[in-house]
């Protein structure tokens, strides 16, 4: 098994790369402009969008199962991510923990469709591993500054589930 500080190191570096291809025009911000994470030629892709402004971007992508992945990134010095998966219609979500497997098995999905998102798989063990410490929209911090939320929310027809991480303190090495 891999250790845990090798796989933060790898999570670390997955949000690095998303933040760090364009300087901001900020001079003290410490990080470029997020970038996109997916591309209009994933031909698994349904639909993609990405929008960005300053240090913030929202980038929304509809998979084959009809479930919508909308990625909201921002920060400086420190990096939000906060994925938000929305089922076409309502899950039934007994606990938070089926709610952590259903965000898990998206982000093995995602893992093996593309070479440059292999880094989902890295969430998907760090969530495995976590589970039992996980609780609905509580922060659990994992390590080297790395902070972890779910939650879940059922609408008139449709389920959406949310994962964020805060990683605190980044800088370009």
């Amino acid at each position: 098994m891999k250790s845990l500080s090798y796989i933060f190191l790898l999570l670390v570096s997955f949000i690095l790369v998303c933040c760090k291809n364009e300087k901001s025009v900020k001079q003290d911000c410490t990080l470029g402009k997020p970038t996109a994470i997916f591309t209009d030629s994933m031909e698994f892709i349904k639909q993609h969008t990405f929008n960005v402004k300053d240090q913030e971007s929202a980038e929304s992508l509809i998979l084959p199962d009809d479930v919508t992945l909308q990625i909201d990134q921002a920060g400086c010095e420190s990096i939000s991510q906060r994925y938000t998966f929305t089922y076409p219609t309502q899950l039934k979500l007994d606990s938070i923990s089926v709610a952590v497997d259903s965000v898990i098995s998206k982000f093995n999905y995602l893992s093996t469709k593309n070479n440059k998102l292999k880094a989902f798989s890295l969430w998907s063990n760090a969530l495995t591993q976590y589970k039992s410490q996980l609780h609905q929209n509580e922060q659990l911090e994992l390590d080297n500054g790395i902070m972890i939320s779910i939650d879940k929310m059922n609408s008139f027809n449709r389920t959406s589930l949310y994962f964020e991480c805060l990683q605190k303190g980044l800088s370009e090495e």
